[in-house]
């Protein structure tokens, strides 16, 4: 399962669309809180974490990334962004994760998906 975390609606939308038709199973949040507030509920079934790095709330795709992976060490995460100076922080975050660039085509987001082939779309 997927756990989607964008605050944009028209790239949220795109992005549920796209994993959907390919028989992703999807939770999404809005904002980090939001991600937070769910992730406890669902935990042992999410195996990839799609967040964008800058969102509303206070926190950063960083700063969820990290709380769930205090709860969930290996948990594969896949940063997107719009933001080139986001990259720089990457270099902090330990594996396995990967970044997708935003704007990005469904090829794109599916071969980032692909964390070391670590988990399916059941």
């Amino acid at each position: 399962m997927v756990f989607l975390i964008e605050d944009d609606d028209a790239v949220r939308s795109f992005t549920r669309r796209t994993l959907i038709a390919r028989e992703f199973r999807v939770i999404e949040a809005t904002s980090g809180p939001d991600a937070l507030a769910l992730w406890p509920q669902h935990a042992h079934e999410i195996d990839v974490v799609l967040t964008d790095l800058v969102m509303p709330g206070g926190l950063t795709g960083f700063d969820v990334a990290s709380r769930l992976r205090e709860d969930k060490l290996g948990l594969c995460i896949v940063f997107t962004s719009g933001y080139s100076t986001e990259l720089a922080e990457l270099n902090h975050v330990h594996q396995p994760c990967n970044f997708l660039p935003k704007p990005y085509t469904s090829a794109k987001l599916l071969a980032a998906l692909n964390c070391d082939n670590s988990f399916s779309s059941e």
